[in-house]
């Protein structure tokens, strides 16, 4: 057996730190094994005691370490509830109110009138009201919520003040902006605000949803007109109060219009012209239609000759609606209505040959438009061409099959070819897809009826 020594001799060295300098060796395992070796061995019971005593040390150790951890963690949680708990138990009580008032507040609560507002029940309103004020300590903007709860409480007036004092806060909240512009209308007041142009167009949105309901369709025009006027919203207007039996009204929404533009402007003319058809003065309308478009250019130049000539072929006026029509056809010779226009007139002269010319150009220049092809099938037919004609009337009706118009040209052809029982059946289906058929409809199917053979 080696002795001590040798033993300790054979244990390998081994360097501790990293430099290259380092000339340190551990020893600490060499005299610990060697001293070991001098110690004389203990009992069994004395091992075991030992070891029991560490054990217990161990778990002290570790049982402390656990308790402060647990303290720390402790501390830390009593920090959070003091700083932070106020601000969620806000914020959740703001939740439990905006959940409430998602149950009554509809589109219908917050109108442009006097009647806006109407009171949810009772029964909601005091606990919104409790949840609201735990929660304005959390609230950004208090006076949109305030003015909430004061809407829904039936209170007009406090709900405008409210979202009235919430413009004076920077930066503005565009709800705020909205719901103030809303609630302020009905006492003829108007927000100033750079938001003006999606204000009205909301309002115009609005109109569009409630068409079917006039007073309410006419609270929200009003609005939009306000805050965006237009041509637009102006026709909805107007249209609105002559339904109603009111031309006056539907009169001052043209002069209003008016108002807005300087008189160099298309749209001062065209509020001009539409005024002056309100009231059936057609001539002064249709010059007035003809400065705007002199005014214009484009698309919107050729709409306005367009509808001059319109007003002129009415009025048998043809050469005054000629030149109207070849003004539009100048300013967008792409589309078809100034052709169609020119050849009209032309028709109604019983120039059916130079007509013809100009419904060609016009299915030329919009072969998918139906109009072009019905009008070619009744000139032609007109010139004693009707299978050429069928042809053309059979394009038109396969664009648009439901016309009862072009189903009657279909007949009165279809009749000149002698095919008398197709052309009762188109007669027919013309009475039965018109919603008012012509009274000479009904008689013409009468006679070719008792005229079968």
């Amino acid at each position: 057996m080696k002795s001590p020594q040798s033993r300790v001799q054979s244990i390998p060295l081994r360097r501790w730190g990293s430099g290259r300098g380092s000339g340190n060796w551990a020893i600490g395992n060499m005299k610990t094994e060697y001293e070991g070796m001098k110690t004389p061995p203990r009992s069994p019971s004395h091992a075991g005691g030992e070891a029991r005593a560490r054990g217990k040390k161990l778990k002290m150790g570790g049982g402390s370490g656990s308790i402060g951890l647990v303290g720390l963690g402790l501390i830390l949680f009593l920090w959070a509830a003091i700083t932070l708990g106020p601000q969620v138990w806000a914020h959740w009580q703001l939740n439990r109110f905006m959940q409430m008032v998602g149950r009554v507040w509809t589109l219908e609560t917050l109108i442009p009138a006097q009647d806006a507002c109407p009171p949810a029940a009772a029964g909601l309103i005091g606990p919104m009201a409790r949840f609201l004020e735990h929660a304005l300590p959390a609230i950004p903007e208090p006076k949109l919520h305030q003015g909430q709860l004061a809407c829904l409480q039936g209170r007009r007036e406090e709900a405008r003040d409210h979202w009235q004092a919430g413009l004076e806060r920077m930066p503005v909240d565009p709800q705020v902006v909205l719901w103030a512009a809303i609630a302020s209308f009905p006492d003829r007041h108007i927000v100033r605000t750079p938001y003006r142009d999606a204000i009205g167009h909301y309002g115009m949105e609005m109109g569009e949803r409630y068409k079917n309901f006039q007073d309410l369709a006419w609270a929200w025009y009003r609005f939009a007109f306000v805050y965006e006027p237009s041509a637009q919203v102006a026709e909805r207007l107007a249209q609105i109060r002559s339904r109603m039996g009111d031309p006056v009204a539907a009169s001052d929404v043209w002069l209003q219009l008016q108002a807005v533009f300087p008189e160099d402007a298309p749209d001062y003319w065209w509020a001009v012209a539409r005024e002056l058809e309100q009231r059936a003065q057609w001539d002064a309308a249709a010059r007035a239609y003809e400065q705007a478009a002199a005014r214009a250019s484009g698309t919107e130049a050729y709409r306005l000759w367009v509808r001059a000539g319109d007003i002129w072929l009415r009025k048998g006026r043809f050469e005054d609606a000629r030149q109207d029509y070849q003004q539009a056809v100048s300013a967008a010779p792409y589309l078809p209505q100034g052709y169609l226009g020119v050849g009209k007139t032309y028709r109604y002269q019983k120039n059916l040959a130079e007509a013809e010319k100009w419904f060609r150009k016009a299915a030329q220049m919009a072969p998918e438009h139906y109009a072009s092809y019905y009008y070619l099938g009744i000139v032609i037919r007109e010139q004693g061409r009707p299978q050429e004609a069928l042809t053309y009337l059979q394009k038109a009706l396969d664009i648009l099959p439901n016309n009862a118009y072009i189903h009657y040209q279909m007949a009165l052809t279809l009749r000149d070819l002698g095919r008398t029982e197709e052309a009762i059946a188109a007669l027919q289906e013309a009475i039965h897809l018109s919603s008012t058929p012509p009274q000479a409809w009904q008689e013409l199917l009468h006679q070719w009826e008792t005229q079968r053979p």
